[in-house]
């Protein structure tokens, strides 16, 4: 009995598989790769400017009232009112600032993707009614990585 629900979980398995449709995904095109590089740049901008307001912010904001004197010791640590709300600020924009560093290589790495394959305007001579002129030409730019 064991045996046969066991074939047949099998079966009711492989044959759910079998009917599942593949969706391939469409190759990216080199505007793509662009678009995703401006997003991702603009993200890490927008991270790294923010981080350092807060770290400004953390640091402007003046130190308060004192809460526990020190009076000696080697242990002593004086303890200001407003200590805690510095320390958030400077962590949160240094948090900010080190989160935007993976945003720009990724951007670099797709824009070097984009990079790869692209049309370009060439300036060429070519022969147009038996004179030599300068024109534009479309040309295919294909980059070799060694």
């Amino acid at each position: 009995m064991r045996q046969t629900i066991l074939f047949t979980m099998m079966l009711l398995v492989t044959s759910s598989l079998i009917g599942q449709a593949s969706n391939a995904k469409p190759s990216l095109t080199q505007q793509d790769y662009l678009e995703n590089s401006k997003k991702q740049k603009l993200a890490g901008r927008i991270l790294l400017i923010g981080g350092a307001g807060l770290m400004a912010t953390g640091i402007i904001i003046p130190q308060g009232e004192l809460v526990e004197p020190c009076y000696g010791g080697w242990f002593c640590n004086e303890e200001y009112e407003n200590d805690g709300i510095k320390a958030g600020f400077i962590l949160a924009g240094t948090i900010s600032m080190l989160s935007s560093v993976p945003l720009f290589i990724i951007a670099g790495k797709n824009k070097r993707k984009a990079a790869t394959v692209s049309f370009k305007n060439e300036n060429t001579l070519q022969l147009y009614n038996q004179n030599l002129v300068y024109t534009w030409v479309p040309a295919l730019r294909v980059k070799v990585d060694f």
